[in-house]
């Protein structure tokens, strides 16, 4: 086991020996901890998927006229506000797709 190791292994058993740690290893070890920690952050929340994988997962995405009249807006207004109101569609080409679920969880929160 190295010294960092050990020291580590005691500062876990008894955080009040943190005091006899000197400022520069202190430092030292905040430094590597804060790596490790931005790391476990990373594992534990799961990434968002893109709203291609969404789409995958989605059993019809809607295209934007379905769209439109399940969200009781014009086409217009949903070519127009997309990108805003509604970032969960994707384009695949020049046709807009809504992933039926994602248009669910809108209605909800409008």
């Amino acid at each position: 086991m190295t010294d960092r190791a050990a020291l580590l292994e005691t500062l876990f058993a008894d955080p009040a020996r943190a005091a006899d740690v000197p400022s520069a290893e202190a430092i030292a070890l905040l430094v590597e901890l804060a790596r490790v920690q931005r790391a476990l952050e990373l594992m534990a929340v799961p990434a968002r998927a893109s709203s291609q994988e969404r789409l995958a997962e989605s059993p019809k995405p809607r295209l934007l006229t379905e769209a439109a009249a399940r969200s009781q807006k014009s086409a217009r207004w949903v070519r127009d506000h997309w990108r805003t109101e509604m970032p969960f569609a994707a384009m695949k080409g020049r046709t807009l797709l809504f992933p039926e679920a994602e248009i669910e969880r809108w209605l909800k929160r409008s």
